[in-house]
């Protein structure tokens, strides 16, 4: 029962996360890997907070403050790239907090971080079901944000800024302030994500920044499908599904630690049958 539930958050979170970088995909066309950073952020930032406080508004409202400020500096530099580079450049600051995390004491070195003391102020988080509504009840709040700005003069604008942004210039709009307040939106739903793993697991470590986790949400994208707003949470339930199956050492024995390697073959297949 706990397990399921666990994987249900599981699901959740991740599906959240990926959903932040199909924002960026499907309404800009720029594909980042350096969302983890984000996702990182929030995670440290709950675990700091609750050495101090254990108010869960206070801890969910600095580490999205955290979150949007690293996403305001980070993203007026990295948009002034386009394509590979603005990959390139977003990893590179997701490498940063990675160093920084594992270098430095404040963030506790590669052993990570503990939550010091329990949330307060809204359930008692301690307890899975509720841990999994809040969950429920953030997603849904971002998802419905996110229906809302599609039908919004925002939404249109950022289409014809992926379709034609030498015609928003002549209409007498700036591209790049838009960009970047799509890309800060995007950031801030990417670290309650990372909000959420942290709260689920109580322990926040180095790992969270690395590019594989960027990876895996771009892979969960690619998998669901970029054109629905649900598609992150597609490829997040196939990408879980098929890591709990290929990872069952009862079922593949030894072979069963290179799942990695399966998921890599069923992607270049995916990628294949999409040309």
């Amino acid at each position: 029962m706990i397990y399921g539930l666990d994987l249900l958050s599981q699901w959740l979170e991740m599906g959240l996360l990926a959903t932040s970088l199909w924002l960026l995909i499907q309404q800009l066309g720029l594909v980042s890997l350096g969302h983890a950073a984000f996702y990182g952020l929030a995670g440290y930032s709950l675990a700091l907070l609750s050495q101090h406080t254990a108010n869960f508004w206070l801890t969910l409202l600095g580490a999205l403050l955290v979150c949007a400020v690293f996403a305001g500096i980070t993203g007026l530099l990295a948009l002034r790239s386009k394509g590979l580079f603005f990959l390139m450049a977003t990893l590179a600051f997701a490498q940063m907090c990675f160093v920084l995390a594992f270098e430095t004491n404040l963030f506790g070195g590669s052993d990570g971080l503990y939550l010091t003391r329990p949330s307060e102020g809204i359930w008692s988080l301690k307890d899975p079901v509720n841990r999994l509504l809040l969950t429920l009840i953030m997603v849904m709040g971002w998802l419905l944000l996110l229906l809302r700005l599609q039908r919004s003069p925002f939404g249109f604008l950022l289409r014809a800024i992926h379709d034609n942004p030498s015609r928003v210039v002549s209409l007498g709009y700036e591209p790049m302030q838009f960009q970047w307040l799509a890309y800060v939106l995007s950031g801030l739903m990417a670290g309650s994500a990372g909000f959420l793993h942290a709260l689920r697991f109580g322990f926040v470590s180095p790992q969270v920044f690395a590019w594989q986790t960027s990876g895996m949400a771009l892979l969960m994208v690619l998998l669901g499908g970029r054109r629905p707003i649900w598609s992150g949470f597609a490829g997040a339930a196939l990408v879980i599904a098929l890591h709990e199956t290929l990872s069952n050492t009862a079922w593949f024995g030894e072979w069963a630690k290179h799942w990695l390697a399966a998921l890599g073959l069923i992607m270049v297949v995916v990628a294949l049958r999409r040309r």
